[in-house]
């Protein structure tokens, strides 16, 4: 593909609304309704479940498909503008987290996964009940194998794998000894709390904070009615 075509194909990505079963590109919540940042890119647009909570400030962009129950926080990035990206069931993607692939790629994320805040993935395939750290990168190519776990600031270099129920740590990651029991029901307990999370919208409310004049300015003290400053 030239540089030319390129950007014929992809410049001005235009808003559209989400498919999630003949939604109106919206969440629905008790609260109202929260508008969602979704975009179209080379002719695709992202594919919500409605049991999917996706918050207000996240960004889906192009060939995204979320699954059931999947959180998806705050300042989250999803970009599928040159690949495709699939986020299974009850996966949890936590706040500021990108996820984006070269062209032609893809980027896999199986059920009950977990990515720590301010993760990054590339073009890579994360497995089922795989924990990624937070700051967490995992680049091309790259594979983490069901129920592994990637410690916070890791770096996964390309076309690495890491094994089974393996942790891998450092800069560049090394696997360094298999997870214990007590890890693993730790990481499951944390999966399913996302879960329940997105089950009951928690977060995708949006409302005006709870502010209270004080008479002396001390934080958390309250001004009595009839009170003088």
């Amino acid at each position: 593909m030239t540089i030319k075509r390129f950007f014929e194909e992809t410049q001005g990505a235009r808003k559209v609304s989400p498919a999630n079963g003949g939604s109106t590109g919206a969440t629905r919540n008790r609260g109202g309704v929260v508008r969602l940042r979704t975009y179209e890119a080379c002719g695709r647009v992202p594919v919500i479940d409605a049991s999917a909570m996706v918050h207000e400030t996240a960004v889906l962009i192009g060939d995204v498909r979320i699954g059931p129950d999947c959180y998806i926080g705050p300042n989250s990035v999803c970009r599928g503008d040159q690949g495709s990206i699939v986020i299974e069931g009850g996966t949890s993607l936590q706040d500021c987290c990108v996820v984006h692939t070269r062209p032609q790629g893809r980027v896999i994320v199986g059920e009950l996964g977990q990515i720590g805040h301010g993760a990054m993935l590339h073009g890579c395939t994360i497995g089922r009940g795989v924990l990624i750290g937070m700051g967490a990168i995992v680049l091309d190519d790259a594979v983490i194998e069901n129920d592994a776990m990637v410690g916070a600031a890791t770096l996964v270099t390309a076309r690495q794998r890491v094994p089974v129920r393996m942790l891998i740590q450092g800069n560049p990651g090394k696997v360094i000894r298999e997870i214990t029991d007590a890890e693993m029901a730790g990481k499951r307990e944390i999966a399913l709390r996302y879960v329940t999370l997105a089950r009951f919208r928690h977060g995708a409310r949006r409302v005006f904070p709870n502010l209270h004049e004080t008479s002396d300015r001390t934080p958390g003290k309250q001004r009595a009615a009839g009170d003088r400053e």
